[in-house]
C-alpha cells in the first residue's frame, strides 16, 4: 500500500500541470482511480485500479482487461466483463464506458491527478485516489 501511494505522489509530482508525460505501464501498477465524467456527463463514482498488468473496475457490471501503454496512449486487451442486468444510469454509463475502453485511447493529464482517456467514440474522466 505504501508502494502505491509514493507512486501516486510521483504521479502527480510529474504531470503537475502537464498535458502530458511519457507514461509507461508501471506508472499505473498499484494506483486507484475513480470515474468523474463519461462523454463529459458527471457520474456517480466509480472505482478503476490497475494491478498485475490489469486494469479493472466496478460501473454496474465488474470488469477487467490486461492493458498496455505505448506513444502517450492506453489499450486493453482481452476486456471481459460480468453481464448483470443494469438498470439506468448505471447501464447508460455504462455502455458508453465499455464502448470507449475497447478502442486504443490517448492519455491527457490535468494538474497531476486528473486524466482523461479519450478516442473518436468518447471520453472517460479520471481523478487519482489519494
Amino acid at each position: 500500500m505504501v508502494v502505491a501511494g509514493v507512486k501516486a505522489a510521483l504521479l502527480a509530482l510529474l504531470c503537475a500541470g502537464c498535458a502530458s508525460i511519457n507514461a509507461t505501464q508501471a506508472t499505473f501498477e498499484g494506483t486507484r482511480w475513480h470515474v468523474t465524467a463519461i462523454n463529459a456527463a458527471p457520474t456517480p463514482t466509480f472505482p478503476v485500479w490497475f494491478s498485475g498488468g490489469y486494469m479493472r473496475g466496478n460501473i454496474c457490471n465488474r470488469f477487467e482487461s490486461p492493458y498496455s501503454i505505448a506513444r502517450e496512449a492506453l489499450q486493453l486487451h482481452g476486456f471481459m466483463s460480468t453481464e448483470r442486468g443494469c438498470s439506468n444510469p448505471e447501464a447508460a454509463f455504462e455502455q458508453s464506458a465499455f464502448a470507449i475502453l475497447h478502442q486504443p485511447m490517448r492519455m491527457h493529464w490535468r494538474s497531476g491527478h486528473h486524466l482523461t482517456l479519450r478516442n473518436a467514440t468518447g471520453s472517460i474522466e479520471l481523478e487519482l485516489e489519494r
